[in-house]
């Protein structure tokens, strides 16, 4: 018998027991930095029904769905506000993918085209911008 077929007959494959590997999405709220305070009771309660749906099932799912009830995504120069300044400091991992994520605080747009805007890397929706009257970029 070769060496070679020693050495992989000895190696030992085993399933990782630590591992987490999420399959829903996981939301993070320390970089909002415009939006929060101006939303009425309503709005806030839209937005809570919206992180429940979107966090109750897979993001295979939330991913395949069209764009008026899943994610949409928008490039960078479409939103005149910059990144939030501690996002991209705070923690090496986390690099900006080149586009925003967005979801609509009321899927179909009704009663408003209100989105909540941010990135989503490795299933953690990170949100920067609430904008409840859908005035920060341009929806055609």
């Amino acid at each position: 018998m070769s060496k070679k077929l020693r050495k992989v007959k000895d190696t030992i494959i085993k399933p990782c027991t630590n591992c987490y590997s999420p399959t829903h999405m996981i939301f993070n709220y320390s970089f909002i930095s415009y939006g929060l305070d101006d939303l009425t009771q309503e709005e806030k309660a839209a937005l809570f029904d919206r992180i429940i749906d979107l966090s109750s099932q897979e993001y295979l799912l939330i991913s395949q769905r069209r764009k008026n009830t899943g994610l949409e995504l928008i490039e960078e120069n479409q939103i005149n506000k910059q990144i939030p300044k501690g996002f991209l400091d705070s923690n090496s991992h986390r690099k900006f993918p080149g586009k925003y994520s967005v979801f609509r605080l009321y899927p179909n747009n009704n009663p408003t085209n209100g989105r909540v805007i941010g990135v989503f890397i490795k299933y953690i929706f990170y949100i920067f911008y609430i904008d409840p009257k859908g005035k920060l970029y341009n929806h055609d």
